[in-house]
């Protein structure tokens, strides 16, 4: 048996393994050899690591882990911290409301909705999406005050693995609206705000965000309250009262978030993405969920929302359907004790999936005519003139192995000598370029497929010609296909790259720990679930990347153009954002010319504005 074919075996043992419902602590062990591989022509060694029990873990982790299964189906991850671990500098906001684009290192920016934008050479934190996230991507609640980051917490996060995609369409964001309303009170613990100001009062926070496909839950506290405040938690899930005198006014923290949302131009493009899903799709229509939409309009049709938002529960909201991580100074049997007494009344029943996830037979394509090929401008909330591209390409969790997402989003996003960046910025035709998947936001990466954007914020001459700037793109998309072996080379150094990256990770703060394993728990084979942000590629699909690389074509594109400047153009305007928009009649004669760039690079063209692949960077 071939190395990859003893990954392949292994990884499918890991996805098929049962664990009891008794508790497993693991122990460290050496190098597992189905994990190491090496290059026979410079004995470059690809990946080795180290193990705790079944789970990959870095050198650098001093931890302990235990993994329950409770037995109403609840999967529970225990983290103990030693005495004296520190954590890295805290960042302005937590893991659940970062920009998350995988593409080239440190290229990680997303469109920021700032005066300035966000460079690709830089990380993005856009402000406007602080503790509110996007429509379709991840929208959210944030309550409580930061203690001092002096003061070491412990923490818990729960993941339920059903989301917006899984509301029908009568009630517009009815996931969005039950995760406010289990924080109203639970019959435990029946006054309403009951745990955020306990958590408060305790140096602590909690937060929560509904995405797509998942609901996250978590605070941190001091160490003396976890117990305690765990056992508050808990009963969010357990029997929260969702009241009937608690839902204006719920309704109007959710309808306070949609506006803000309608002041970002991340939330905007989003948004206005979302509006061009097919109908029928479960990732079709408004997620976010307003005033309108949770109160007005089932008023008018008569419609219960209390017994909705019971009904979602009941189905979704089940302890084989949710994930949780705890971390503590407390031991391993402190926090199981605690666990138990905690999630025991957690309803059991197996995990709940829609019927048509991940791949509906027969159902409709997430994005149809609408989308592909078209070419929209769009009147953006804030001045910014900016070109984006979109391609639906194959689901990047299928491939989480090889993450060809992140090749290709390498090579797009390089800003080096010869690279499309560097091109684009020496003609005076863009100042800034992003390219990746957006794994923050549910629309751009979930179980059906993968966005894979180009983002550009143009110069006036840019918008004046932007043709020329989508010329130049699919110019450099088929010097990638011309060259899609030395895509080889780029894996060996990502891995490499993330690797050392991995070894040395530092410890982040126990909340955005906690948020992080239980979504990995929720995603992931346990092996894989202590390794976090830090996507080490594994192996490397030759198939699989030219098969991302085909997706690259001008006909499978979604094109958007944002400025101000198309304000008398835009003579169309969608449902509840607002937009207005207008879509421009197609160009068949650049269209062929686009397809023509990809199909049969021009090497005159290439040579004349110095494109080409990325470089060797490390030797």
């Amino acid at each position: 048996m071939s190395q990859e074919e003893k990954l392949e075996s292994s990884v499918s043992m890991a996805d098929d393994e049962q664990h009891s419902s008794e508790s497993t602590q693991g122990q460290r062990s050496e190098n597992d050899p189905a994990l190491s591989k090496t290059d026979s022509a410079n004995g470059r060694e690809f990946f080795s690591f180290s193990y705790y029990d079944q789970f990959i873990i870095s050198e650098a982790d001093k931890k302990q882990y235990r993994h329950l299964l409770l037995d109403n189906g609840l999967q529970v991850l225990l983290v103990h911290e030693p005495e004296g671990l520190k954590s890295a500098p805290i960042s302005n906001s937590s893991s659940a409301n970062r920009d998350n684009y995988d593409a080239e290192d440190g290229n990680d920016s997303s469109d920021s909705d700032n005066d300035a934008d966000n460079s690709a050479s830089g990380s993005s934190d856009d402000s406007d999406r602080e503790s509110v996230g996007s429509d379709s991507g991840r929208t959210g609640r944030s309550r409580g005050v930061k203690a001092s980051s002096s003061a070491r917490r412990s923490a818990a996060a729960l993941c339920i693995a059903s989301g917006s995609s899984d509301e029908g369409a009568e009630l517009a964001g009815l996931a969005h609206f039950l995760e406010h309303m289990v924080f109203m009170g639970s019959a435990k613990y029946p006054t309403e705000n009951d745990f955020d100001a306990y958590v408060s009062e305790r140096g602590g926070e909690s937060n929560a965000w509904t995405d797509m496909e998942r609901t996250m839950f978590y605070f941190d506290c001091s160490q003396e309250s976890f117990a305690d405040c765990l056992d508050r938690f808990a009963n969010f899930f357990v029997d929260p009262l969702l009241s009937a005198d608690s839902l204006e006014r719920e309704v109007q923290a959710v309808h306070s978030e949609f506006e803000q949302a309608c002041c970002s131009l991340q939330s905007q493009l989003e948004f206005f993405t979302g509006c061009l899903t097919s109908p029928g799709h479960p990732l079709s229509g408004f997620k976010w969920g307003n005033k309108v939409s949770l109160w007005d309009l089932p008023r008018t049709a008569n419609i219960d929302v209390r017994s909705k938002l019971e009904e979602f529960r009941r189905v979704h909201y089940r302890a084989g359907n949710m994930t949780a991580a705890l971390q503590s100074r407390l031991s391993l049997d402190a926090m199981e004790a605690a666990a138990r007494a905690a999630f025991e009344g957690l309803p059991p029943g197996p995990r709940t999936a829609s019927p048509e996830r991940p791949l509906a037979t027969g159902g409709p394509a997430v994005f149809g005519d609408g989308f592909l090929g078209r070419v929209y401008c769009l009147l953006p909330v804030k001045q910014v003139d900016r070109l984006r591209l979109a391609w639906p390409c194959p689901p990047a969790r299928d491939r989480h192995l090889e993450q060809t997402h992140r090749l290709i989003g390498f090579c797009l996003a390089h800003e080096g000598a010869g690279s499309l960046a560097d091109c684009l910025r020496r003609e005076g035709l863009a100042v800034e370029l992003v390219a990746g998947v957006h794994t923050g936001c549910g629309l751009y990466d979930n179980a059906w497929l993968t966005l894979m954007e180009l983002s550009l914020k143009l110069t006036p001459k840019g918008l004046l010609d932007w043709r020329r700037v989508v010329r130049l793109v699919y110019a450099y998309i088929g010097m990638m296909g011309a060259n899609l072996d030395q895509i080889r080379r780029i894996f060996d150094e990502l891995q490499l790259v993330e690797r050392a990256d991995f070894r040395f990770a530092e410890e982040a703060e126990p909340a955005d720990s906690v948020e992080t394993l239980s979504l990995s728990m929720s995603r992931l084979p346990p092996r894989f679930w202590l390794l976090g942000d830090h996507r080490v590629p594994h192996r490397y699909h030759a198939e699989a990347v030219r098969d991302y690389w085909r997706c690259l074509r001008p006909e499978n594109a979604c094109l958007l153009l944002a400025s101000r400047s198309f304000e008398s153009a835009c003579d169309r305007v969608t449902d509840w954002f607002e937009i207005r928009y207008s879509e421009l009649p197609p160009d068949p004669v650049c269209l062929a010319d686009w397809q023509n760039c990809v199909d049969s690079p021009d090497a005159q063209l290439l040579a004349d504005y110095g494109l080409h692949m990325p470089p060797l960077t490390h030797s």
